[in-house]
């Protein structure tokens, strides 16, 4: 399984700026630099959410890897594909990645709708195995981040 810890290493997949938070919704713009791919080696390493979306496509698009877990196997849908102008829904149950964006980086953007969610209600799969590890904090996050944007 590749490494889940993911220290910011100064690869930047997205910025993100939340709109409205509160208990039963969140509401962000994301502007896509990379795919969101998280596997260390190159392998597959998606994830979930603790919480249901939908992501409107505001610019440009990408394409996602979806997988899912059901009569104990894993069941993927590669190259499913999100254009401008339409929406992406995702539930809580569902594993994916962003595998590729169809812009240069900074030109795709997203309106993401999030539900209510669960803390730590969320992982990683391993595609292979059909196993699935919670998320991991890396103690060193916030150090890595300070080195990324000394001006906060």
């Amino acid at each position: 399984m590749p490494d889940t810890t993911w220290p910011i290493n100064g690869r930047l997949s997205k910025a993100e700026l939340t709109l409205a938070e509160d208990r039963d919704r969140t509401v962000k713009i994301n502007v896509w630099y990379a795919p969101d791919i998280r596997g260390t080696d190159g392998a597959p390493c998606p994830h979930s959410h603790p919480w249901p979306f939908e992501s409107k496509i505001l610019l440009g698009g990408y394409t996602e890897d979806r997988y899912a877990l059901g009569d104990d196997q894993v069941h993927a849908e590669t190259g499913r594909e999100h254009m401008q102008g339409t929406a992406n829904t995702v539930g809580r149950d569902l594993y994916h990645e962003v595998a590729e964006l169809h812009t240069a980086p900074g030109a795709t953007m997203t309106l993401m709708l999030c539900g209510r969610g669960e803390r730590g209600a969320w992982g990683h799969l391993n595609p292979a195995t059909g196993t699935v590890s919670p998320p991991q904090r890396d103690p060193r996050f916030p150090e890595h981040l300070r080195a990324l944007n000394p001006h906060r």
